[in-house]
């Protein structure tokens, strides 16, 4: 979520509601993920939110070795709420 929306850290209260990882091979090095939304789910959230001030959205997650390799890929679901002003 950060990678995709750093203007919203500290102003949103994100919440995972579901996830799910496929493995595909064992890692023994560095790995890394990297994050992705769809133009299209990127623009509903984005006006559930600016409506409503919270909404849900679907973020695929790829890990990938030292060598460039998938060594798995996730779907996370989450719902963001803005946080109350104190």
């Amino acid at each position: 979520m950060q990678q995709l929306f750093p203007a919203l850290e500290g102003c949103v209260v994100p919440l995972l509601r579901e996830g799910s990882m496929k493995y595909r091979k064992p890692v023994e090095d560095m790995v890394y993920a990297t994050a992705d939304v769809s133009d299209t789910v990127l623009e509903k959230f984005e006006t559930q939110f600016s409506k409503k001030g919270r909404g849900s959205i679907t973020v695929s997650v790829v890990l990938k070795d030292g060598s460039e390799d998938v060594c798995a890929t996730g779907t996370f679901v989450w719902f963001v709420q803005k946080r109350d002003e104190v």
